[in-house]
């Protein structure tokens, strides 16, 4: 009987020092840095998500035609490796700067204005452009849209400037 006190004894002493001496924490295993989200198209600029076909800078001379192919007026466009920095200068303007709106492939779409009418006088006009790179050569079509409520479309060449 003395022995099977002594072991209980012996069993209460260990709970009571394990319970008054816990072990010592182990420190949390260290995780690998989280990686940050992508940034979202709120965190971005649209500038900074369109991508502009390779080989595009540079500055292009060109003249933008009615359908039946008729010169309404020549232009210089001045094109950048991004999608900020395009400005486009019509005969007798001053020049102006481009909104990008869309590039994939071999094309890029622009916008340019309000600004005057080079076909009707006195009526603002904002045109977007869709013009297709191909080595030294561009084309494309335009859509001028007239405060007036008049369309005028054509289609654009231009070469680049050696």
């Amino acid at each position: 009987m003395r022995t099977t006190a002594l072991a209980a004894l012996l069993v209460l002493a260990a709970a009571s020092a394990s319970a008054q001496n816990p072990p010592a924490k182990q420190p949390p295993a260290k995780q690998p840095p989280a990686k940050s989200p992508p940034p979202t198209a709120g965190q971005m600029s649209m500038s900074q998500m369109i991508h502009i076909p390779a080989g595009v800078a540079g500055t292009w001379e060109g003249k933008s035609l009615t359908a039946k192919d008729s010169v309404i007026t020549t232009f210089v466009l001045t094109a950048t490796q991004s999608a900020t920095g395009w400005k486009s200068k019509l005969a007798t303007r001053p020049e102006m700067a481009l909104r990008i709106i869309a590039a994939g492939g071999d094309s890029v779409v622009t916008e340019m204005g309000p600004y005057e009418s080079v076909l009707r006088p006195g009526v603002q006009t904002t045109t977007r452009n869709t013009i297709h790179f191909k080595s030294d050569m561009a084309t494309g079509t335009f859509v001028g849209n007239l405060t007036n409520g008049e369309k005028i479309t054509g289609k654009t060449t231009a070469t680049r400037k050696k």
